[in-house]
């Protein structure tokens, strides 16, 4: 079977994109898996991050349906934590930058869960110190 010249080499022609005469497909395309034609820009591909992102923005959107709904108490009860968790993970995810990959997110959302306990146990250890002060100077 004779190569198309337009046809990208190592692509059979029935999925190569129709290119005009002289021309090649673009560096770094994909040959389409299907039966289209198509080539796609390997740039066009999501990262982790993004993908995750975009994921947690629909269960934040259906966690609050659960929530708003007022016909059972049970789908509230799924809601609420849902809501709850994908809010906490969509904090520490809107500081991860999107074009990241999973272990890149992985590591940057340990991080990110680090840096909040550090804070909240700070606080915790901090509250008590904080009350007695102001109970001695409002006495005073």
């Amino acid at each position: 079977m004779d190569q198309d010249p337009n046809t990208p080499r190592g692509v059979t022609s029935s999925l190569a994109p129709d290119l005009p005469p002289g021309a090649t497909a673009a560096p770094g395309a994909a040959a389409d898996p299907g039966a289209t034609g198509l080539a796609v820009p390997a740039t066009l591909r999501m990262p982790f991050a993004a993908r995750f992102q975009g994921l947690l923005i629909l269960v934040l959107l259906v966690g609050l349906v659960l929530i708003v709904q007022q016909r059972s108490v049970t789908l509230y009860k799924i809601g609420l934590p849902l809501l709850v968790v994908s809010a906490f993970l969509q904090i520490a995810f809107g500081n991860i930058p999107p074009g990241a990959n999973f272990r890149r997110s992985m590591a940057l959302l340990l991080l990110t869960w680090g840096i909040v306990a550090a804070l909240f146990f700070v606080s915790v250890q901090l509250a008590p110190t904080l009350i007695d002060a102001t109970r001695n100077t409002a006495g005073s």
